[in-house]
């Protein structure tokens, strides 16, 4: 099977488990529906009560930015 060969950016959202009262879990599904409208798309939400993202990136990846100083 040959998979398609997409530049991948993947984050995690924070553990509801390890956050307190329905109020952070509110905050994570809030921060889920941003990505997802950003074009992320949710790929595990199970592993770890972690929400899981990975979006496909269409155009070629930028060059990486350049820092100054420090």
């Amino acid at each position: 099977m040959q998979l398609h060969m997409y530049p991948l950016t993947f984050v995690s959202v924070g553990s509801p488990r390890t956050m307190q009262g329905l109020q952070a879990l509110q905050t994570t599904f809030a921060a889920a529906e941003l990505l997802e409208s950003q074009g992320w798309r949710v790929v595990n939400f199970a592993d770890e009560g972690r929400l899981a993202f990975l979006r496909r990136e269409h155009r070629p990846a930028a060059p990486p930015a350049q820092y100054h100083g420090q």
